[in-house]
């Protein structure tokens, strides 16, 4: 509303009109991408999209927590087997 209160002359006006044309252009340019955004998420494509990197995310996870499962057992066994060993001594 500043920007209005400063206008004297003709030349203001259309300095005003075309800020508030580019301002308007910038905001319907966001709008669309936003739109594009939307719509990539409720086709079939863009579903299967997500889904994939969803699930690779959650096979990844797994992989690791298998990987320190199983390290955790051998350091468990490798413990047993030397007290065990220190026992039959």
């Amino acid at each position: 509303m500043q920007r209005f209160r400063n206008i004297r002359t003709t030349k203001d006006i259309k300095l005003v009109k075309a800020q508030v044309k580019n301002e308007m252009l910038e905001a319907e340019k966001d709008l669309f991408a936003s739109f594009a955004l939307v719509e990539s998420i409720f086709t079939l494509s863009g579903f299967f999209t997500k889904f994939t990197a969803g699930f690779s995310v959650a096979q990844r996870a797994i992989f690791t927590a298998h990987k320190y499962i199983v390290k955790f057992m051998n350091w468990r066994s490798k413990k047993k087997k030397k007290k065990q060993e220190k026992n039959q001594d």
